[in-house]
């Protein structure tokens, strides 16, 4: 009889798991079920997350600064310097909201990217509503912001979610 020293346990298989975790067991199981996105690892997340939620906090003082001559000063400040002040407006609302849903995107990857695009998109809504409904800002609301700020939300989300999938490409073809 052996000493249980010198007994072996046999290795059992494990059960697939369909890719749930991210990480794919072989390479017939990448269709089968829902996938997580791969995403940064947990540091990468964690660093996406408090970048998102220092930039929210940026975005959230920029559109209710309470002086619309203040932020026309900024704007032509932080514009590139060969476009016009109006142009430099449709720029800044253009990416005003695109980092941030680029982040989120990255940060939460559970969360659809298509989300994170509709939540930018209400964000700008929100932010042009409070300028219109609080006129002690002294700012003026627009829908051509909102339109703009939409689209940077779109844009970002997109970046985001492309690079998540190139990145699986990637991995799956190392």
């Amino acid at each position: 009889m052996p000493h249980t020293s010198d007994a072996v346990a046999p290795v059992l298989p494990t059960a697939p798991t369909g890719g749930r975790t991210g990480r794919d067991t072989s390479a017939h199981q990448q269709d089968a079920g829902p996938r997580r996105r791969p995403h940064l690892g947990e540091t990468g997340r964690r660093r996406a997350r408090a970048v998102a939620a220092v930039y929210l906090l940026v975005v959230l003082v920029a559109v209710t600064w309470p002086s619309g001559s203040d932020v026309a000063d900024a704007k032509s400040v932080l514009g590139l310097w060969f476009l016009t002040p109006e142009l430099k407006d449709v720029t800044l609302n253009l990416v005003m909201v695109a980092p941030l849903t680029l982040l989120a995107t990255l940060g939460w990857p559970r969360i659809p990217w298509w989300a994170w695009a509709l939540a930018g998109c209400g964000l700008g809504g929100a932010a042009e509503l409070t300028q219109y409904v609080v006129p002690a800002l002294g700012r003026r609301a627009s829908w051509w912001n909102v339109l703009e700020n939409g689209t940077g939300a779109w844009v970002g989300a997109v970046i985001a979610e492309l690079a998540v999938r190139w990145a699986h490409r990637d991995r799956a073809a190392a």
